[in-house]
């Protein structure tokens, strides 16, 4: 979570500050300086985060450049990080089929990257053709990231880990990333292994070929801690996943008892993580100084990344028509929001579970609120907003993003599978589909269209095709309850246009 600034940037920065001068005028002579500069999850959202004055990949760029600099100044070495997801999530995925976010990759200047879930969802072979096409100028990591068949431009640039020599120093830059099951079908079966197991593997020989070890990984906060505490051999893991915020470093313990830091920066270009350590060979690595860098959009920009972000919106332009994105579709009354974000429904998830169930034409649909995107104002709603409010997308041969999918699942298993989900925590958002709550949280008197549940009649269920295709990547044994899975090949972009013309204006509940 993140927490006010200033509460806890200010003092931080200033107990920081103090600590270092006085490290500095105590132990100049010994001291071996290495600054780590961090992101994360940067999703393509070029010009901005999910706040518009927040985030730009030219702001972020002149915050790295800037801190490189003033290290340099002091004689200090820099290692740059990224732990993943840069790519999926944002419209700029979209033009040149991917290249654009990998190019920026390389034009904001790390020494190594670790790829995340968002990275791979087009498949192995997708993945080959943009690292051919970009020639990554960093070190692309996934120890536990598995690949088979013919992938030449993988096989050359990706790594289970990169050794660097910065400070005096041998420095191992360890990458993993999350095998979490709701992703890893994508990457094709059993390609992407456990990453604790893997590290508990990899970890004596990673050691004994560094004075440090830090673990770029892309795994969540929670996984990160487990990591440490099963493994021994990590002075530092620099994070991803979940789009976390230490605004100080977060702490676990070792196997062998050992506390290492870990660290994240949040979200699509909203910080920049700043980090001094001292990495004497033989002593622990100490902190001397850590804070995220707040990146706002109006700062200065660097012109070369600017110019990169107007060749970017070019080629979407150029690849979808600039008047067919821009076209205004309808108006709302209400602004669009994220319901997962905002932790409570709102009349974009009414609306997007609508769409579903129409363009499906189905007894009800299930949608999933993660898979929403930014909030968009009320007001004049284009079809590029359309694509932001939820932008999806898994091979580029689909061009406009995840289609409408539908099966026929039987009563019983609609039921088990939604009061399952619910107890999981899953973010479910239905059209059609109700039901009460009881006092310790489980659902009962679940109704379809007003009336209940029959549990051996089959009913046509109308999902975006995450889940569909999730669910069979996952068990193909759900085949024999999702039966006839069709593709409507309606994109769900256009499924909430066509919504959209009908009722022209998005008005307070009006969608179901």
């Amino acid at each position: 979570m993140e927490v006010s600034l200033g509460r806890w940037m200010w003092p931080n920065f200033i107990f920081s500050a103090l600590s270092l001068a006085l490290f500095m005028g105590q132990n100049s002579a010994s001291a071996q300086l290495l600054q780590i500069i961090h992101t994360n999850d940067l999703h393509s959202h070029f010009d901005h985060a999910r706040e518009l004055d927040r985030g730009n990949y030219a702001a972020v760029k002149t915050v790295m450049d800037r801190l490189k600099l003033d290290a340099q100044k002091q004689g200090i070495e820099t290692l740059t990080l990224d732990a993943g997801d840069f790519s999926e999530d944002s419209i700029f995925y979209l033009p040149g089929q991917g290249v654009e976010a990998w190019r920026l990759q390389s034009a904001l200047g790390y020494d190594a990257v670790t790829l995340g879930n968002h990275d791979w969802l087009a498949g192995p072979s997708h993945l080959n053709r943009l690292v051919q096409q970009t020639q990554p100028t960093f070190d692309l990591l996934g120890a536990n990231f598995l690949f088979s068949g013919n992938l030449p431009d993988l096989e050359k640039h990706m790594h289970r880990w990169a050794e660097f020599k910065k400070a005096g120093a041998r420095i191992a830059v360890y990458g993993l990333t999350t095998s979490e099951f709701l992703y890893s079908w994508m990457a094709e079966p059993g390609l992407i292994t456990d990453p604790i197991e893997t590290a508990v593997e990899d970890l004596p020989e990673v050691r004994s070929k560094a004075d440090f070890v830090i673990a770029l990984t892309h795994l969540g906060m929670k996984t990160d801690k487990k990591l440490v505490n099963n493994t021994t051999g990590i002075d530092l893991v620099v994070g991803g996943h979940s789009h976390t915020a230490t605004y100080e470093p977060a702490w676990a313990k070792s196997a062998d008892q050992k506390w290492v830091p870990v660290i994240q920066a949040g979200m699509h270009g909203r910080f920049v993580g700043d980090l001094l350590v001292d990495v004497e060979p033989g002593k622990p690595m100490q902190i001397l100084r850590y804070q995220l860098i707040p990146i706002y959009s109006a700062e200065a920009h660097d012109s070369h990344v600017d110019q990169m972000i107007d060749e970017a919106r070019r080629h979407l332009e150029n690849d979808y028509g600039k008047e067919w994105l821009q076209e205004v579709i309808g108006n709302s009354e209400v602004p669009l929001e994220n319901a997962y974000v905002q932790g409570r429904k709102t009349w974009w998830s009414e609306f997007v579970a609508k769409s579903i169930r129409d363009a499906g034409k189905a007894d009800a649909s299930v949608d999933v609120t993660q898979f929403e995107g930014f909030d968009q104002p009320a007001g004049p709603i284009t079809r590029e907003q359309l694509f932001i409010l939820y932008p999806r997308i898994f091979e580029f041969e689909k061009r406009y993003g995840w289609t409408v999918w539908t099966a026929n699942v039987w009563g019983w298993f609609l039921k088990a599978g939604i009061q399952k989900a619910i107890a999981l925590g899953v973010p479910l958002h239905f059209s059609g589909i109700t039901y009460d709550t009881a006092a310790d949280g489980t659902a009962m008197n679940f109704k379809i269209n007003g009336e209940p549940f029959h549990w051996y009649q089959r009913y046509k269920i109308a999902f975006p095709e995450g889940i569909i295709r999730g669910a069979f990547g996952l068990n193909e044994a759900l085949k024999l309850v999702l039966s006839s899975p069709k593709d409507t090949r309606v994109p769900i972009w256009q499924a909430n246009e066509d919504h959209l013309k009908e009722v022209k204006v998005i008005r307070e509940s009006h969608t179901d």
